[in-house]
Formats: C-alpha cells, sequence, structure tokens
C-alpha cells in the first residue's frame, strides 16, 4: 500500500486492494533471561532482570500516557487562546518554508522523489492538489500554535531555554504555570469557568512580521 494511504480519508468510497502474500514468517522472540536483557539494553544499564524490565516497560507507558495528555492540554488552550484572544498573521514565506520541510520528510517516507512523484501521478490531478493543500493547511496551523505558545510564554514571563529548550519544556512549564488541576476531566461547568482563570486569554495585539 502506498506509505500515507491510510492517513487520508476516502470520502466514504469503497476501494478495492490487491496484495500478493510473498512469505510467511514466524518470530520467535528471545527469552527473557538477564544474558538476553545485557545484551538489549547493555552492561551499564540500570535494567538487568526481568523483574526490572517490567518495571521499566511500566513507567515507559505511564509517561508516554502523561506526555499525550500534556500535549492534549496544551493544545486545547491554544485553540481557545486562538479562538477569543490573538489573531496570528503567518508570513507566506514561513509557511512555503515549513511547507517545504514537510514535503521533504514526505518524499524520504516514499523512499525518493520518483517514487512520490509516480505517486501523485497514479491519485491524479485533483486529489494530488487536494493532499498538498492539506500539507500546507498543516503547516500554516503548526506555525500558528508555535507564535501562540511563545506569547503565552513570553505573558506568563516563564523561563525557557530557547536555543536548545528540552523536550516538552515549553508545554510543561505552561501546565505547570497555569495549574495542574485545570485538565480535561472537569465537567462543562467548571471548563467554563476556568476559561476566566487563563492569564493568557486576553485581548493582545496581533502578532505580525513582515515578509
Amino acid at each position: 500500500m502506498p506509505p500515507v494511504y491510510h492517513y487520508k480519508k476516502t470520502e466514504g468510497t469503497a476501494h478495492e486492494v490487491k496484495i500478493t502474500i510473498q512469505d510467511i514468517k514466524k518470530m520467535v522472540l528471545p527469552e527473557l533471561n538477564e544474558e538476553n536483557i545485557e545484551k538489549f539494553f547493555g552492561k551499564e544499564s540500570a535494567v538487568k532482570t526481568p523483574a526490572e524490565l517490567d518495571a521499566f516497560i511500566k513507567e515507559s507507558i505511564s509517561h508516554q500516557k502523561f506526555e499525550t495528555a500534556l500535549v492534549q492540554s496544551i493544545e486545547g488552550l491554544l485553540k481557545l487562546v486562538k479562538g477569543k484572544s490573538m489573531d496570528v498573521v503567518i508570513p507566506k514565506t514561513l509557511i512555503e518554508e515549513e511547507f517545504g520541510s514537510r514535503m521533504k520528510s514526505l518524499e524520504q517516507r516514499f523512499g525518493g522523489q520518483e517514487k512520490m512523484t509516480e505517486y501523485f501521478k497514479k491519485i491524479g490531478e485533483e486529489q494530488g492538489k487536494k493532499f498538498l493543500d492539506d500539507i500546507k493547511s498543516a503547516a500554516k496551523d503548526s506555525l500558528e500554535k508555535f507564535f501562540i505558545l511563545q506569547k503565552i510564554v513570553e505573558i506568563l514571563k516563564l523561563e525557557i531555554n530557547r536555543e536548545k529548550p528540552g523536550h516538552l519544556e515549553i508545554e510543561q512549564k505552561v501546565y505547570d504555570k497555569l495549574g495542574k488541576g485545570h485538565d480535561h476531566h472537569h465537567d462543562h461547568h467548571d471548563h467554563e469557568h476556568h476559561e476566566h482563570d487563563h492569564a493568557p486569554v486576553k485581548p493582545v495585539k496581533k502578532a505580525k512580521k513582515a515578509e
């Protein structure tokens, strides 16, 4: 199947996909013992026994769930700010730059420019144009969220390593500053009440940059 086929909605139309089974293999997992754990994790790793591996996996899953919830919380805040308080105008040059970066990443997923061009020929001009428009729209949306988040950081006077911020450092500090209790578990009434608690949600000047 094409690398991006399963990401695109087919507008309710049925599609026939033909596949050819070329080989059948059975995966045999190695025994979970201390020798194999050392082989996979290295001698210097803190994970050395099956029990420690089990604890490591549980901790990793828990951390991933937290990061997902953190990102969703910040996404909700950005949408709230954008809808009520801020109009962000992104220069076309920045949008084109972000679009180009995404196209380059897509080309790598296809395995080269030739294969990507071949795919666009197969889906036709109309679908190809829609696909590219979706990528450009996603690029613009991503930049808008970036600038809104930077404005929130400025309003909240957060100290951020701007040259090389840590993984989700900005999102975490914004979340901590606004209060960990304001999450998606609150009911609709609480949500409406807490909208007024968010410091960034107030009239601000439009963020514009010259092209």
